[in-house]
C-alpha cells in the first residue's frame, strides 16, 4: 500500500505502509565518471516490506553515506519481530526487469515473450529509493517527512555536483598536462630550427676569412 503528496522541487514523496519482512546491507555499484573504472561501490540498506493492502513485497533502497537516515538494524529487527505497521518515505521508484527462471515459482506468471525458438516470461520488481521509516502510529509530523525529504534530494544534488566537477577538475588538469606537452615539443622543435640554421652561418663565415 503506498501512495504520494507532492513536493515542491521534487516530483513526489512516496509513502509506502507494510511491515518490515527483511533486511540486508549489500554492495552497489554507482556510476562514477571521476573514478578510474568509471564507477564507485556503496554500501546500500535494502529492506523488504510486505504490503498492508495485498501483501506484495516491495524492496526500499537506503543510501548509508553520511547524512543517512535509514533505520537501525537493531529496529529493524524489532519491527520484524512485532509485526508493527511502518511507513517508508521513498523520492522514486524503479522498475528492473528480470527473466523467470524454470527452477522458482514467482508470484505472478509475467509477461511471455518468445526469442528465437524459445519462450520466456520477462517480469519486473519495483525498488523504492527510500529517506526514512518511522511506525505508521505515532510517526512524524508531514512536514517534517517533507523537511527530510526535501534535504536528501538536496543532498543527492551535491554529491552529483561535486561529482561532475571532479570530473570536470580532471579533465581541465589533463588538457592542461597536455597543453604543456605541446608547449614544449614546439620549443624544442623552434630550438632545433634554431640550431640547424645557425650551422651553414657559421661555416659561411670561416669561409670568408
Amino acid at each position: 500500500m503506498f501512495g504520494s503528496f507532492p513536493l515542491k522541487g521534487v516530483v513526489s514523496v512516496i509513502d509506502v505502509i507494510g511491515s518490515v519482512d527483511n533486511f540486508a546491507v549489500v554492495p552497489s555499484a554507482v556510476l562514477d565518471d571521476s573514478q578510474p573504472n568509471g564507477y564507485r561501490v556503496e554500501q546500500r540498506l535494502q529492506v523488504t516490506l510486505k504490503s498492508a493492502s495485498d501483501e506484495r513485497t516491495y524492496t526500499i533502497d537506503f543510501r548509508l553515506s553520511e547524512g543517512s537516515e535509514a533505520p537501525s538494524e537493531a529496529q529493524l529487527g524489532q519491527w520484524i519481530e512485532s509485526g508493527e505497521l511502518v511507513q517508508a518515505f521513498c523520492l522514486a521508484v524503479f522498475s528492473r526487469p528480470f527473466v523467470h527462471r524454470e527452477d522458482k515459482v514467482y508470484r505472478s506468471k509475467g509477461k511471455e515473450v518468445q526469442v528465437a525458438d524459445q519462450t520466456i516470461a520477462v517480469d519486473a520488481f519495483s525498488t523504492f529509493s527510500g529517506v526514512s521509516m518511522a511506525p505508521l502510529v505515532g510517526g512524524p509530523a508531514l512536514d517534517e517527512v517533507v523537511r527530510r525529504a526535501r534535504a536528501a534530494y538536496k543532498l543527492g544534488q551535491r554529491e552529483y555536483r561535486a561529482q561532475r566537477n571532479a570530473v570536470r577538475a580532471q579533465e581541465a588538469e589533463a588538457r592542461m598536462l597536455e597543453r604543456v606537452r605541446e608547449m614544449k615539443a614546439r620549443k624544442d622543435q623552434e630550438a632545433a630550427q634554431a640550431g640547424a640554421t645557425a650551422e651553414p652561418a657559421a661555416a659561411n663565415g670561416r669561409r670568408r676569412a
